[in-house]
C-alpha cells in the first residue's frame, strides 16, 4: 500500500457492546471498498480482523486488530475492538489513539452496558464520535428505540440517515443532508438509488429539520441566520456538520446492516467528507510540547498494541504523532531508555503484513521483534526525548492458580506467560511465596479460560486450573512459657541443645523482622554466645512452615531467657531443633489463631443497587466504610475479606446487570472467626494427608 499525505488519512475505532456486529461491519466496509474480494463473515470464520483461532472458535474478538482500505483516495484505518466485558479494555489504547470512535448500537432493545462503559471512559475517547444502529434487518429490532439509547448517552446523537422499512423489510437508507435514497436490492445484492418513499415525507422533514436546528446551534453565526428564518444553504450546512462533529457537538447516528452492506458505502462516502483527518484534530500533547501532524517533523509515535505470534514474533502497532516512522533506522524508545534497530516497517492487514517505506504523521503501522518495546512506550528519533503519557489499565479482578501438569511445562510456563502478558496488559501473574502458588490474574473468568487455551495452543504448556489459596496467617493472642531439650545419641557424634523460651503477642509499637521479634536475655552463658543465632535461625524457619495449618506465622514476640549447653554434644542443628519446637509447642498453648487478608474495595454502581450491594456485602462479612458520588453512579468504599471476593467479578456483574465494576487492593489482616479457622485448619490437614 503507498503512503498517503496526512490529511487523506482517516482512524477510526469501532466499538461497542459484543455481540453487536463490529467485526461484521469492519468486514463490509473492506467489502464495499475492495478492501476484500467477497463479503467475509464471523459465522464462516474468515473476517480479516477476527483471525485468532479462540476469536474463529468463539465467534467474538477477544483482542483489538487493525486493517485499512482505500475510499475516494483516502486511507481508512480501521481498528476492530472486542466488546465483551473480560476484554473490554483492550479497546480502550485503540480509542485514545485514533481520531474517530464509531460506536455500535445492536439495533434490538437488549442491555448494551459495555457500551456505557466505553463512553464513560472520558478522556481516552476521541472527540468525533459516530453512531452505528446495526443489525436492523433482523426481527426485534427498532431503529427508534436505539436513537433513545444512543441519546440516553448524549442529546448529541443525530440522525443524518433514516431506515427504509424495518425489521426484515429493511431494505435501505434515506440521506438527509442530500435527502437521497439508497435501496438494497436483494435479487442483485447490491444497493442502487432510488426515489425516497413519499410516505417518509414527514418523518425525513422533521428528521431534516432536527438536524438542522443542530448544525445551527453548533455555529453562532448560522444559528443567527436560522432563527431571523432564513435558510441554510447546502454548503453551509456540510461546513457546519463538519466542524459540529469535529468539536464533539453533533455525534451523527446511522441506521447500517452489516450483513446486507446496506449503509456501507453512505458511511465511506460519510468518513471521506465529513470526519476528521489526523491533521484535523488538536496536537498531541506530550509533556509541555504539542506534537504537530506533520511528516518531516520529529518523528513522536506510541505503541498502543502488542501482538505476539510464536512463529513470526512480536509485533508493536503504534500511532505517529509527528514526522515519518521510516525502515533501517536507529529508534529511541523514549520510555524504556532503550534503542532499537529497526529494518523494516509495516503495514497490517490483520495478521498479514505489508512492508512500507514509512509512516507518515496520523498513520499507523507496526514494526516486528523489537525486544525493549512494551504496549504504552513512546518511540522516536534518535534524538527524542519527549515522552507521551502511558496508557494506563485497569487492575485484574479474578485470580486463578496455575499449576504446570509436568516437568516440561513447569519450565515453559513463566515465559509463555510473559509472551501473553505482552500481548495483553491486563493478564498478569506472580508467584505467590506465601502459598508457592503460580497466581494468574484476568478481568474475568472467559479471560483466564481464553489464557488456558493459549498456553496450550500457542506454547504447549498444559496447565491446571484452580482457585488460589488465601493467604492466611498464623499468630497468637496467649503468652506461653515452654523449655524444650534436645538430646540425640546414636552412635558416635550425639546431639545436645535446650532453650526455655516466652512466647507472647508482639506488642503494639514494637518493631520486627519478618513478623518477630527476638530477644537474648540469656545470661551466665548458659547457652554459649555462638548458638544464639542458631535458637533465632530454627524458630524462624518453623514460623515460616507454618504450625497449626501450614500458614507463616507473623507478630510475634519470643524471649530466650535460658536453657542448657553440652560441651562436645552441642552443636548448631541441636539448637536450631531445639527452637523450633520449642515454637512449635508454645504456639499451640497461647491460643493460636488464623488471620486472614482484608481488602480495601473500591465498588462502582448505579444508584438503583446500592441496596442489594450493601446487603451482599453484609452477608460476605464486609463493613461498609464510606459512600461517595462519581458521576451518575455511586461508589461504595468497605473492607471485606479477601476469601469472599475471590469470585466478586462474575457476582457483581450479575447483580448490576454488568454496569457494576469494582477495584481492591490489600488493607490488613484481622483475626478469622473461629468456625471458619477450624473449617480452613482441617481442609489443611485433610491435603496434607
Amino acid at each position: 500500500m503507498s503512503q498517503f499525505e496526512s490529511s487523506m488519512i482517516r482512524n477510526i475505532a469501532v466499538a461497542g457492546h459484543g455481540d453487536t456486529g463490529k467485526t461484521s461491519i469492519v468486514s463490509s466496509l473492506l467489502f464495499t471498498s475492495g478492501g476484500t474480494k467477497r463479503h467475509l463473515k464471523v459465522d464462516e470464520g474468515n473476517t480479516v480482523t477476527d483471525f485468532d483461532e479462540d476469536e474463529i472458535n468463539r465467534r467474538i474478538t477477544i483482542s483489538t486488530s487493525i486493517c485499512s482500505t482505500q475510499w475516494k483516495k483516502h486511507k481508512i484505518n480501521l481498528l476492530d475492538t472486542p466488546g465483551y466485558s473480560d476484554f473490554i479494555c483492550d479497546a480502550y489504547p485503540a480509542l485514545a489513539s485514533v481520531d474517530i470512535a464509531a460506536f455500535v448500537i445492536g439495533g434490538g432493545s437488549g442491555d448494551e452496558f459495555n457500551l456505557e462503559r466505553l463512553w464513560d471512559s472520558g478522556g481516552t475517547l476521541p472527540k468525533a464520535r459516530i453512531f452505528l444502529i446495526n443489525k436492523l434487518d433482523k426481527e426485534n429490532t427498532s431503529f427508534e428505540t436505539s436513537l433513545k439509547n444512543a441519546q440516553n448517552l448524549s442529546p448529541r446523537a443525530i440522525p443524518v440517515a433514516l431506515p427504509i422499512g424495518k425489521e426484515l423489510e429493511f431494505k435501505g437508507i434515506v440521506d438527509i443532508m442530500d435527502n437521497r435514497a439508497l435501496h438494497f436490492d436483494s435479487a442483485t445484492g447490491k444497493l442502487k438509488h432510488t426515489d425516497v418513499p413519499a410516505d417518509m415525507a414527514d418523518q425525513i422533514e422533521e428528521a431534516r429539520m432536527a438536524l438542522i436546528e443542530a448544525i445551527a446551534e453548533a455555529d453562532d453565526s448560522l444559528l443567527e441566520k436560522y432563527l431571523e428564518g432564513e435558510a441554510l444553504s447546502p454548503e453551509e450546512m456540510k461546513s457546519a456538520l463538519k466542524i459540529a462533529i469535529l468539536n464533539g457537538q453533533i455525534y451523527p447516528v446511522i441506521p447500517f446492516s452489516a450483513n446486507n452492506n446496506i449503509g456501507t458505502a453512505f458511511l465511506l462516502d460519510f468518513i471521506v467528507d465529513y470526519l476528521p483527518s489526523p491533521t484535523d484534530v488538536p496536537a498531541k500533547k506530550a509533556a509541555d510540547m504539542e506534537l504537530v501532524c506533520k511528516p518531516d517533523g520529529m518523528m513522536v509515535a506510541q505503541v498502543f498494541k502488542t501482538i505476539v505470534d510464536p512463529f513470526s514474533g512480536k509485533f508493536s502497532i503504534f500511532r505517529v504523532y509527528s514526522g515519518t516512522f521510516k525502515p533501517d533506522q536507529q529508534i529511541n524508545n523514549v520510555t524504556q531508555d532503550e534503542t532499537e534497530k529497526v529494518t523494516s516497517v509495516y503495514y497490517l492487514q490483520g495478521k498479514s503484513q505489508e512492508q512500507t517505506p514509512g509512516v507518515v504523521a496520523g498513520d499507523i503501522g507496526a514494526i516486528v521483534k523489537a525486544k525493549s518495546v512494551k504496549t504504552g512506550d513512546t518511540l522516536g528519533s534518535s534524538d527524542c526525548k519527549v515522552k507521551i503519557k502511558p496508557l494506563i489499565y485497569p487492575s485484574p479482578l479474578i485470580s486463578y492458580a496455575f499449576t504446570p501438569q509436568s516437568k516440561p511445562d513447569e519450565e515453559k510456563i513463566s515465559s509463555a506467560l510473559t509472551r501473553l502478558a505482552e500481548e495483553d496488559p491486563t493478564l498478569r501473574y506472580d508467584r505467590n511465596m506465601e502459598t508457592n502458588e503460580l497466581v494468574v490474574s484476568g478481568m474475568g473468568q472467559l479471560h483466564i479460560d481464553v489464557t488456558q487455551d493459549r498456553l496450550k495452543r500457542k506454547f504447549g504448556v498444559h496447565a491446571i486450573v484452580s482457585r488460589p489459596r488465601i493467604p492466611y496467617k498464623e499468630t497468637v493472642k496467649g503468652t506461653a512459657d515452654v523449655r524444650y531439650r534436645h538430646k540425640k545419641q546414636s552412635g558416635g557424634a550425639g546431639q545436645f541443645g535446650e532453650v526455655a523460651i516466652r512466647l507472647m503477642p508482639l506488642p503494639a509499637g514494637e518493631e520486627s523482622i519478618d513478623g518477630l521479634r527476638f530477644v537474648d536475655m540469656v545470661v551466665g552463658g548458659v547457652i554459649p554466645n555462638t548458638y544464639i543465632p542458631s535458637v533465632e535461625k530454627g524458630i524462624r524457619s518453623t514460623m515460616i512452615q507454618g504450625i497449626i495449618a501450614g500458614y507463616r506465622v507473623k507478630d510475634i514476640k519470643v524471649e530466650l531467657y535460658d536453657g542448657k549447653s553440652h560441651p562436645v554434644d552441642s552443636k548448631d542443628i541441636a539448637f536450631q531443633i531445639a527452637g523450633a519446637q520449642a515454637l512449635k509447642q508454645a504456639f499451640q498453648q497461647a491460643k493460636p489463631i488464623l488471620l486472614e487478608p482484608i481488602m480495601k474495595a473500591r465498588i462502582t454502581v448505579p444508584e438503583t443497587n446500592m441496596g442489594d450491594i450493601i446487603g451482599d456485602l453484609n452477608s460476605k462479612r464486609g463493613r461498609v466504610m464510606g459512600m461517595e458520588s462519581e458521576g451518575k453512579k455511586q461508589v461504595i468504599i468497605a473492607q471485606v475479606p479477601l476469601s469472599e471476593m475471590q469470585m466478586y467479578e462474575p457476582e457483581l456483574r450479575s447483580m448490576t446487570g454488568g454496569r457494576g465494576s469494582f477495584t481492591m487492593a490489600f488493607e490488613t489482616y484481622e483475626e478469622l472467626p473461629s468456625n471458619l479457622a477450624d473449617q480452613v485448619v482441617a481442609q489443611m490437614k485433610k491435603h496434607a494427608e
